[in-house]
């Protein structure tokens, strides 16, 4: 199936709200358990584009992902994956030799780990209480 293009996104929904609205007695469409409507980028200016033509929801950040929940009368949600959007960092820390007693000393040498941060504009992990426009 070919990717379709916003227009065509938006009159494919066009149709069904008519097909809604003119017959009331259909059945409406399955939400299942999460139920939104999901938006997911990998794209800074794309993530951006869709907060902003959302306006007004709520801002939240995860491990791996920025998310917003506009507030819209249908159930929907924007994830941005950051692995895309923001700066990755490796933070190496020094782990120190650890000695756990046994009936035999098991020793654990001393050893770095790498772990992956990601640090994101801080124009997408504002609470959306504040109307500040989202850069992109």
């Amino acid at each position: 199936m070919k990717k379709l293009t916003n227009s065509e996104i938006a009159e494919g929904y066009r149709r069904l709200a008519c097909l809604l609205e003119a017959n009331p007695d259909m059945a409406q469409p399955y939400e299942g358990t999460g139920g939104a409507l999901l938006f997911i980028s990998h794209k800074k200016a794309e993530f951006a584009a869709t907060i902003r033509a959302f306006g007004e929801g709520e801002k939240g950040s995860q491990e791996d992902e920025l998310t917003f929940v506009p507030k819209f009368p249908l159930r929907i949600k924007v994830i941005g994956l950051k692995y895309g959007i923001c700066e990755r960092m490796e933070v190496i820390s020094l782990i120190p030799e650890k000695v756990i007693p046994a009936t035999e000393e098991t020793i654990i040498p001393a050893h770095e780990e790498t772990k992956v941060e990601y640090v994101c504009d801080h124009a997408f992990l504002r609470v959306q209480a504040d109307p500040a426009p989202v850069e992109g």
